[in-house]
């Protein structure tokens, strides 16, 4: 007899189980990309721009559908969230910003189409540099980069992310809100609100997790909100005349507003702040290693670097395609869906077509989010990084690490993120130099009767090479050598050269077969040794040489 496929109720109820946690994970996903669309929209297209938030939405909802199914069929992590990252979206809401003065502070949809057209252009751009990446397996690259400066990034980005909360809260500029609660001399409600928002996130965050706490947040947040408006009699219209709700203006959704309007796009003004979009493609790069790091940790597997920069690629080449914003694989996010109930790429192209149907939706159920709520929420992952950069972190870094983060956040707050990132990048070859010139360029110093060859000769000869050995100097080199290290080699053998001044002949052996290679500064430095030699009467030898 044939065993056929078996229906036990044991079986049934593992599937039931399996489905379960599958579309429950996949629920967390699409409501994170439900909630993350909002938020992100609220932040590059406040103040003058709100009335396009709706559109907006739309577009973030179908670039995190299409980053979630692209980085899923091309990771090599199990199971991999991915979403639109705060780093992106701090800069792009600078862009954004920009382009409005661009424009001669007018808002209308040729100025909507150019901030849509540099946010894909953008994406585009950074996944390109993605890709790249990945292709020549440059990844190991990004890995030396300083701490510091990661950390100096991570700490600027949490301050604009914390500014940028209160502005979105108030519906204008920091320094506003700041003057108008000086001169009339009352308390900034909607702000106050946000920051209350924000500390109850974070202590239901401490208990439930990130994954949980955000969804059961807003949804607690707004229920309570809807039943004191229910209570007060307050209607949507009034609150958002008051800039407690969003003013939507009549903007409709649609179904894809970057490609609607792309004939409204000014594309020299776009290609101007093309800085910005360099500093997006390098912060993100860094931000998406430490994510990879994490994963690798979180998930105990060995991730290949490199395969993850060609799937970011992909998946942002892909998104940008619809105007959506950078970003790649959510550490924290895929993290508790692997230790919660687990999660699959079942789950996460479940929870791809869920956000994607939400775009379909009508957006009119942005009009019951509380402003201050979004902002509340800012104010909540600007703490966050502060927390793991500023006090977690804090105790890895020492005075001159500090120094760097301090100046890489005042440059970039004050001159911009392209400044800090050559800020960054300098500050980041000078920490390396200073460090490496601590270690020891040479190995030892010995004479010829301290180290002798290995051939045999006569007694007589063995005897008389002990005695002049004294006048042989045998100088064993290591590592790369560059200026300062070459400086260090002078200062070393000073002492040695001033012993030499007696009168007899000596001879100097610099042995560089340890040496890993030498810079034209360093050359000229051996040059310097030389003439040391020959002023104290030595000749100087060179040995492990190659001709390269």
């Amino acid at each position: 007899m044939e065993n056929g496929p078996t229906h036990s109720p044991r079986n049934l109820f593992g599937r039931a189980v399996d489905w379960t946690n599958t579309v429950s994970t996949a629920g967390i996903m699409a409501l994170l990309g439900l909630i993350f669309a909002a938020l992100y929209a609220a932040f590059i297209f406040t103040g003058p721009l709100i009335g396009y938030m709706a559109p907006s939405v739309t577009i973030l909802l179908w670039g995190g559908a299409i980053m979630m199914v692209a980085t899923m069929a091309f990771s090599g992590i199990r199971g991999v969230y991915a979403t639109i990252q705060d780093e992106a979206v701090v800069i792009l809401a600078a862009v954004a910003s920009a382009i409005v003065s661009d424009m001669g502070g007018i808002v209308d949809d040729s100025t909507y189409g150019t901030i849509l057209g540099a946010i894909a252009f953008s994406t585009l751009f950074t996944g390109f540099v993605f890709y790249l990446l990945g292709v020549w397996r440059l990844g190991r690259v990004i890995r030396y980069v300083p701490f510091s400066v990661t950390a100096g990034f991570m700490i600027t980005i949490g301050w604009l992310l914390i500014v940028g909360g209160f502005e979105v809260a108030e519906g204008q500029a920091i320094h506003l809100i700041l003057l108008d609660s000086v001169q009339e001399g009352t308390i900034a409600w909607k702000a106050s609100i946000a920051l209350l928002f924000a500390a109850v996130l974070h202590v239901l965050a401490e208990k439930l997790g990130d994954v949980l706490a955000l969804p059961l947040i807003f949804v607690l947040g707004i229920s309570a909100f809807l039943l004191v408006c229910e209570f007060t009699g307050a209607s949507t219209a009034e609150l958002a005349q008051k800039g407690w709700l969003l003013p939507m203006d009549g903007k409709a959704s649609e179904l894809n507003a970057f490609w609607s309007g792309i004939g409204n796009i000014d594309w020299d003004i776009v290609l101007s702040h093309w800085r910005s979009y360099v500093s997006v493609a390098v912060i993100s790069a860094l931000a998406l290693l430490l994510a990879v790091t994490g994963l690798e940790l979180s998930t105990r597997a060995r991730v290949d670097v490199d395969r993850e920069l060609r799937a970011a690629g992909i998946a942002n080449l892909s998104s940008g395609l619809v105007g959506s914003v950078a970003g790649y694989a959510d550490a924290p996010v895929t993290t508790m869906l692997h230790q919660g109930n687990g999660t699959s790429r079942k789950a996460v192209l479940l929870g791809a077509l869920m956000v994607a149907a939400a775009a379909l939706v009508d957006t009119t159920w942005l009009d019951y989010v509380p402003l201050p709520f979004l902002g509340g929420v800012f104010l909540w992952l600007g703490w966050q990084l502060w927390d793991e950069w500023l006090f977690k972190h804090g105790d890895y870094l020492q005075s001159k690490d500090w120094i760097a983060v301090g100046a890489i956040v005042f440059v970039t707050v004050t001159a911009g993120f392209i400044a800090g990132v050559l800020l960054g990048v300098g500050v980041g070859i000078a920490l390396f130099l200073l460090d490496y010139s601590q270690v020891r360029a040479i190995r030892y110093v010995v004479n010829g009767r301290e180290i002798r060859s290995n051939v045999d000769r006569p007694p007589a000869m063995e005897q008389f090479l002990y005695e002049q050995g004294r006048r042989i100097h045998i100088i064993k080199l290591q590592g790369y050598l560059f200026f300062a290290r070459s400086h260090q080699v002078l200062v070393q053998l000073e002492p040695y050269f001033e012993q030499m001044r007696s009168g007899e002949h000596h001879f100097v052996l610099v042995d560089f077969k340890g040496v890993a290679g030498i810079d034209s500064t360093a050359t000229m430095g051996f040059v310097r040794l030389r003439q040391m030699a020959l002023e104290a009467g030595g000749e100087l030898v060179f040995s492990g040489l190659s001709l390269e």
